[in-house]
């Protein structure tokens, strides 16, 4: 599906240097302040084209205070900085913008932490200086502060081949996902900066007026091992790219630069794009997991939960305004527990499906008070009247009941119509993991009828991401919350994707793909070509509940995002993301992010969740949300640019 070009060399070193430590330096101590003369040693940098320089505004943090004040030497390879008294030995690190404050306490072994940032810029025959991480340790006043350099340089070398538009950035991934960037502690022992957790595995020099060809850039990233190798695209000021790649393991030593030069030809483009966005109106109704869809008659259909029940509303002029809210399955009681129907999702089925052209097929997710008297469930009820009377509810997959209330099992079902007329019903399945004693774990299955929905086959797995064989709760991985689309003859499908990472998931959006003839026959696992991120994911914000669809010109994806809120970790406070790339693009570069809601509602107030898309023609789409308890509908326009 994609093309990908390899370096026809691997990434080299230039100089295996490290910095060294530079002559000592007087440390002259006030009453209360303290003085520090501070040296970073370049000459074998030098060799290279890059110089490590003090420069005017720099600050230092010596054991967690920064710097106030700065004198430079004539040859800025050294400098003295005024900070507050502090006692040996002397941990220093470098820059104090980069410095996380509270990072300072050697009782539980920590000297402080950098954060090398994802967005460098670019600054013509150096680097951007926020990026230049260093620490240093003095044991004595008298010894002076020598700063070595913890971050490894890419120094990339760009020449035209026959265009020319400048380079506007340069982004730089680790193939084996590694981090490239994000937060590193001091290790005195070790004497330099270490990657601490997972917080992205890209970063990116870019520059608003273009980086000249034969010019050189330099990009920091962190000194480690990369198992397999770098991805690297260029992208001019015509959102034209190529991708490069170094398949080849290497270590990032810091100190070092390690040098490319690459013969800029594009062979795919970001073509630009922007998404309009109306402002949101009032609710239009109570409750939430709310879906829109077009039926074949012309209006719109809105179902959605409320209070364990579905609801739906109907509309005949483009969302502007709905009918009442009519119930169509009320939650009810099965030997003394309550069972819940959540989830609702539908799909109206072709008007050439060979069975019944027009049934509407509503699914839901049946959830016990008590899962130890009735399992988690997908059922579904169908409408051959567009809407107007309903069938009764039939379960489609079951899980187990449990010995103890637990509620565990299956969730979230989207139904999706195949071109042959075979329907689909994708579902989260945790079933199998809770059965062999993991709490965490999910596969999204699908269960498939052959006669319009009449008649339901035996669940079969779609895809997952744990390891195998299975070990321990460290061999979980989670594919969640799946929608789907079909895009000529090729099957799309969306997931929220987790895996470990410490004791803990980080959860992002991954897209995956096969034939419609294949089905998904093999399932999709761990590491699967077939699986893909659709835009570079921030590991260090959660990413959830994504929904796919496809308008006449786009690929569209919402998804609830972290990002802005109090807990950017967390779906607290998260609020709808979306993004698109034409149908003729690499899907690998979903572009065009705009947040619908997050100029109208507040991220400490609450939270934008559960969302879903709608394709109302001619390239607008309808974004549904549901906040505070309430259903919001925001309308677009994707505009190529």
């Amino acid at each position: 599906m994609r093309i990908r070009r390899f370096l026809p060399a691997a990434l080299a070193l230039l100089s295996a240097c490290s910095i060294e430590p530079l002559p000592s330096a007087d440390v002259l101590i006030g009453a209360e302040t303290m003085t520090f003369e501070a040296s970073v040693e370049d000459s074998r940098t030098v060799r290279s084209g890059l110089n490590i320089l003090w420069s005017s505004g720099d600050q230092i943090v010596v054991n967690g205070q920064a710097s106030t004040g700065m004198t430079l030497s004539a040859n800025r390879r050294s400098a003295t900085f005024t900070l507050p008294l502090v006692s040996p030995p002397y941990y220093a690190l470098y820059p104090a913008s980069a410095y996380n404050e509270g990072t300072f306490d050697p009782s539980a072994g920590k000297y402080g932490h950098l954060v090398l940032p994802a967005e460098q810029s670019y600054v013509a025959g150096s680097f951007d200086p926020a990026a230049a991480l260093m620490c240093g340790k003095a044991t004595s006043a008298e010894e002076g502060l020598a700063f070595r350099c913890g971050v490894a340089f890419l120094k990339f070398t760009v020449q035209s081949g026959g265009t020319t538009a400048r380079i506007k950035r340069i982004e730089v991934s680790a193939i084996g996902k590694e981090d490239v960037r994000g937060t590193v502690i001091y290790s005195p022992g070790k004497g330099r900066l270490i990657k601490n957790g997972t917080s992205g595995n890209a970063v990116t020099l870019s520059s608003s007026t273009g980086i000249p060809f034969g010019s050189p850039a330099y990009i920091a990233i962190v000194a480690r091992e990369y198992a397999s190798g770098l991805q690297v695209r260029i992208v001019d000021m015509n959102d034209d790219y190529q991708e490069i790649r170094s398949e080849k393991a290497f270590t990032a030593e810091p100190g070092t630069v390690y040098t490319t030069g690459v013969t800029f030809r594009p062979d795919k483009s970001y073509a630009p794009l922007r998404m309009d966005w109306t402002p949101t109106g009032a609710a239009v109704a109570n409750g939430g997991y709310g879906r829109v869809h077009r039926l074949s008659d012309g209006r719109l259909i809105l179902t959605y939960s409320n209070g364990g029940s579905d609801y739906i509303r109907f509309s005949s002029d483009d969302g502007a305004s709905w009918t009442a809210g009519k119930l169509v399955q009320s939650k009810f009681t099965y030997g003394g527990t309550e069972i819940r129907c959540a989830n609702p999702e539908i799909a109206q089925l072709s008007a050439d499906n060979p069975y019944h052209p027009g049934r509407i097929i509503f699914a839901v997710n049946l959830r016990p008070g008590d899962s130890t008297i009735h399992p988690y469930s997908i059922a579904c009820f169908t409408s051959d009247d567009n809407g107007k009377t309903w069938s009764g509810l039939q379960t489609v997959y079951a899980s187990q009941t449990w010995e103890t209330n637990v509620g565990k099992g299956a969730w979230e079902p989207f139904v999706h119509e195949l071109p042959n007329g075979r329907v689909q019903i994708y579902f989260t399945d945790n079933t199998p993991y809770y059965a062999q004693g993991y709490a965490k774990g999910n596969n999204i299955s699908v269960v498939e009828s052959a006669d319009g929905g009449d008649n339901w086959g035996n669940a079969r797995i779609v895809c997952h991401t744990e390891k195998t064989p299975l070990t321990s709760w460290r061999d979980m991985g989670w594919d969640g919350m799946a929608s789907a689309t079909r895009v000529g003859d090729e099957l799309y499908l969306s997931v929220e994707h987790k895996e470990w990472v410490g004791d803990d998931y980080a959860m992002n959006i991954q897209l995956m793909h096969c034939s419609v003839s294949n089905d998904w026959y093999p399932t999709i696992g761990k590491g699967s070509s077939q699986r893909f991120y659709p835009f570079t994911p921030d590991e260090g914000t959660y990413q959830g509940a994504p929904y796919l669809i496809h308008t006449d010109n786009y690929l569209v994806l919402s998804y609830q995002s972290g990002a802005g809120s109090e807990d950017p970790m967390t779906q607290t406070g998260c609020t709808p993301e979306v993004v698109a790339c034409r149908l003729n693009d690499d899907y690998t570069t979903m572009r065009g992010l705009s947040r619908p809601l997050a100029e109208t509602f507040s991220q400490t107030a609450g939270a934008g969740s559960w969302n879903s898309l709608c394709d109302l023609g001619d390239d607008r789409i309808c974004l549904v949300t549901e906040y505070n308890g309430k259903i919001y509908l925001s309308f677009g326009q994707i505009k190529g640019l």
